[in-house]
C-alpha cells in the first residue's frame, strides 16, 4: 500500500487527516509524513486500514487509482 492509496483511501471516506488519523489510532503529523512520502507506512499501519475500510473497499480504491493513472498516460 502506498502513500497515494492511503491518501486516496482518506479521501474517498472524506476525512481530513485529523480524523483519519484518530480512526487509525495515530497520530496527524504520522498520518501527514506518510501521506507525503517522507516516512513508509508500517505494516501496523497498514493492518490498521485494512482493519477500519476492509479489502474489497481498498481494492476498489486501488483500481480508481490505477484507472486514473492509465488515463493520464493515455
Amino acid at each position: 500500500m502506498n502513500r497515494e492509496l492511503i491518501k486516496l483511501i482518506r479521501q474517498s471516506l472524506r476525512m481530513n487527516q485529523h480524523q483519519f488519523s484518530s480512526k487509525l489510532g495515530i497520530s496527524r503529523s504520522q498520518l501527514a509524513l506518510v501521506e507525503a512520502g517522507y516516512i513508509e507506512p508500517s505494516r501496523e499501519l497498514i493492518e490498521k486500514i485494512r482493519q477500519l475500510v476492509g479489502d474489497d473497499y481498498i481494492q476498489r480504491v486501488k483500481n480508481i487509482l490505477e484507472w486514473g493513472e492509465e488515463k493520464v498516460g493515455s
